[in-house]
């Protein structure tokens, strides 16, 4: 009912508690009966169960009929028990806590036929799992393209401000302070998949949604007054906010987020603090979050918040507002052009991030934590070095279209049909958990010796692609962006189930290469890169044409979903699987726990008279 949880409180002082949520979800509509006479009465916008997005009628899939799904806000030690029941029709779906460990209930990981089956029509599923870390969390669908049409929702987890390493740096730490940014596109994903050659033409977003308002106005930027509203936030002058945002995006633009008039400074990436860096404009892949603290030391009145795609999304767009409370503003009716002057970025786009000569702004991997870098990961060789290279298969279609052949494809524009690939692998799940159902899987499925010739992009190998691993090693893993250079300059983000990224560089290669892949390699094998306070995330973008190393403690075992964070380049192949230990290492799996699989029985044979046996 929109009504603030129990368990959304202040964190210093309190006791842990159970928190207990049920989502329905089911297949809803937005600008749809509930929203009554919105956009032309403004009041009729914010009724119950009106979901208005950007105005544009289509059908949606929701949690409880809410755009963003309802926030979820709990302190350190909270037990957070989510019962999701499946109105869908005819559809399946599972959880994901995006970056919450699961250590010790890795059956609560969310990803279907990995961690479990999926949650069928009619069914409930029950999520329970401890808050252990605080942090900005979200959690969305992980089954087909679920999460594009809706279905996902934050996660905040606080801990005591005292304990917080930059608490010192702002006041106030609102639930209602938190930035949820959504692409949109202004049809169902189906019916961008496997993607058409005429209508509606690849997967690009056509507007973006802040904490699921916003507005889609035509190119001249001009807002009329019977648009959907858009989202504002309220502060009080000379204070300071500590804002949370979370990029909640599934298609293959990063954005860029400003505030008008105000400097951010950057406190926390993922759920993980970092040293602060004062920047004005901030880049954020799909997947990742970053909190930053607002001083609200300019002129009372309203300032945009302005949020935009990057490269082939550079006309899709987004506003809110920053509200000061004690200034009477209205806004304009004509958007001002995004200011060009002078930006300092947080991730500046495709950026040689290995250069100390960068000008435009800082990166990830020069930035530094205040929390120290656990000893294991700073010896100078890892345990094991692992090459993850994304890339794209490009078919022949006549080779592809074929009686008796369904190999996987996606068609991102007119006259190119693709899968995505790691290491020239594009991934085939099985019909059961590979967690709790491992011997029911055919090992005719895994990649093995059927993949061998898989050298190039033009060897594509589909299968159950699996690294296995020991629990308590060090991975030092490069991944590297593999594909053909084009006018689009796709930057992958990877997200690493259950375990953290250790940054030690971005970069992209330049030419000679050969001279710089052998410098590289230098500094990988001297340990160049190690430091005592690295950067941790659990989602990275990967520079276009470029390469990212990161070290890994798989402390955590179980069976980790590793994937690009775009929902296409994902559901085409782009991901594999991190077995991490054995499966004594494992909890037991639950009572009742959910079963499925392939139903083959022997097929009857006849005797000579005909008769079955």
């Amino acid at each position: 009912n929109n009504e603030p949880h129990i368990c959304t409180r202040e964190c210093e002082g309190s006791e842990p508690k159970i928190c207990y949520y049920k989502g329905t979800v089911e297949t809803y509509v937005t600008m749809g009966s509930a929203c009554g006479a919105c956009p032309t009465t403004q009041a009729d916008c914010f009724k119950p169960q009106c979901v208005p997005a950007d105005g544009y009628e289509k059908a949606i899939l929701t949690i409880n009929r809410q755009i963003p799904a309802p926030s979820v806000q709990v302190c350190v030690g909270d037990t957070i028990v989510y019962d999701i029941h499946n109105k869908m029709k005819g559809k399946s779906l599972t959880i994901h806590w995006h970056g919450i460990r699961q250590q010790g209930t890795q059956y609560m990981d969310g990803v279907p036929m990995v961690t479990q089956c999926p949650i069928l029509e009619g069914e409930t599923f029950r999520y329970i799992f401890n808050t252990t870390t605080a942090g900005t969390f979200f959690y969305h669908s992980h089954s087909a393209l679920e999460k594009v049409d809706g279905i996902s929702g934050s996660l905040i987890v606080r801990d005591w401000k005292s304990k917080d390493p930059n608490g010192h740096l702002f006041k106030n730490d609102f639930p209602s302070h938190l930035i949820f940014l959504m692409d949109w596109m202004h049809t169902l994903s189906d019916e961008r998949w496997p993607g058409n050659q005429v209508n509606f033409v690849g997967q690009g977003p056509d507007s973006y949604l802040v904490n699921g308002h916003g507005v889609f106005a035509d190119s001249s930027l001009v807002l009329s007054s019977g648009l959907t509203p858009i989202k504002n936030y309220t502060v009080q002058s000379n204070s300071t906010y500590r804002f949370r945002i979370i990029s909640s995006l599934c298609l293959s633009c990063q954005v860029e987020l400003m505030v008008e008039g105000h400097s951010l400074t950057v406190i926390s990436t993922d759920d993980r603090p970092v040293n602060p860096v004062v920047i004005n404009r901030i880049v954020m892949a799909a997947g990742e979050r970053y909190d930053v603290v607002i001083s609200t030391d300019q002129e009372p009145k309203c300032y945009w918040i302005w949020v935009r795609g990057i490269d082939a999304c550079s006309d899709v767009y987004q506003v809110a507002v920053l509200r000061y409370e004690d200034s009477d503003c209205e806004m304009p009716s004509v958007l001002p052009f995004l200011d060009t002057t002078a930006p300092y970025y947080l991730n500046p786009k495709n950026s040689r991030c290995n250069d100390d000569t960068l000008s435009e702004g800082i990166c990830l991997n020069q930035m530094t934590s205040p929390e120290k870098t656990p000893s294991v990961l700073l010896q100078q060789q890892p345990d094991f070095r692992v090459l993850m290279v994304s890339n794209f298969h490009t078919y022949d279609t006549n080779d592809l279209f074929q009686y008796n052949k369904y190999q996987n494809f996606f068609v991102p524009g007119a006259g190119v049909v693709v899968a995505g690939m790691l290491n020239n692998k594009t991934l085939t799940l099985p019909g059961s958990p590979l967690i709790s159902q491992k011997d029911d899987i055919p090992k005719e499925l895994y990649c093995g010796k059927k993949c061998k010739y898989a050298n190039s992009s033009s060897d594509v190998c589909h299968c159950l692609h699996v690294i296995k691993l020991p629990k308590n090693s060090v991975c030092e893993l490069i991944i590297v962006d593999g594909s053909v250079p084009t006018t689009v300059a796709l930057s992958h983000p990877f997200h690493f189930h259950g375990h953290y990224y250790y940054v030690l560089d971005i970069g992209i290669l330049q030419p000679p290469y050969n001279e710089t892949v052998a410098e590289l390699n230098e500094k990988l094998q001297s340990g160049y890169f190690l430091h005592g306070n690295m950067t941790m995330k659990d989602t990275i973008a990967v520079p276009s044409q470029g390469h990212v190393v990161v070290r890994i403690y798989l402390d955590n075992p179980g069976w980790w979903f590793f994937h690009c964070h775009f929902a296409y380049h994902q559901d085409s192949g782009m991901a594999a699987v991190f077995w991490v230990g054995e499966m004594d290492d494992l909890p037991p799996v639950p009572k009742g726990f959910p079963k499925c699989g392939n139903f083959k029985p022997n097929i009857p044979s006849c005797d000579y008279d005909g008769n079955l046996y």
